[in-house]
């Protein structure tokens, strides 16, 4: 089955609070409240002009995800609004935030995404 089709697949389960694979840790950030779960990591927003396969690929590349697991991520952003992928160090956490920016910008697309640190609340205008 191709990307776009699980995505689609995906987005059109009646339960959308999936949790992810076992490999893979993600959380997903509730506007305005403590994010928990992780020491540091990397926030990415949704926004209305990245693709959703831009976005997978995105995480299979710098966060070593499956690509079912990418989809499931993606797809809590989607829905969500945002998805925290947590990481071993902060500096870990800059250079990967830079590296999806960097790619992102590269395709034309407005992906937002940065490094965040436990404990670090959500701006009420963050989604």
């Amino acid at each position: 089955m191709s990307i776009k089709s699980r995505i689609r697949a995906w987005l059109n389960m009646e339960d959308i609070s999936v949790i992810g694979a076992p490999e893979t840790k993600f959380v997903v950030s509730r506007q305005g409240k403590p994010l928990q779960g992780f020491v540091h990591g990397v926030e990415i927003f949704n926004d209305n002009a990245t693709t959703m396969k831009f976005v997978v690929g995105t995480l299979m590349k710098h966060f070593n995800m499956k690509e079912g697991s990418a989809i499931t991520a993606m797809g809590a952003c989607h829905t969500k609004g945002s998805v925290v992928l947590p990481t071993d160090t902060r500096e870990q956490a800059e250079q990967l935030a830079q590296a999806v920016t960097a790619d992102a910008r590269e395709q034309n697309f407005p992906l937002v995404c940065r490094a965040i640190s436990a404990g670090q609340e959500i701006p009420d205008n963050a989604s």
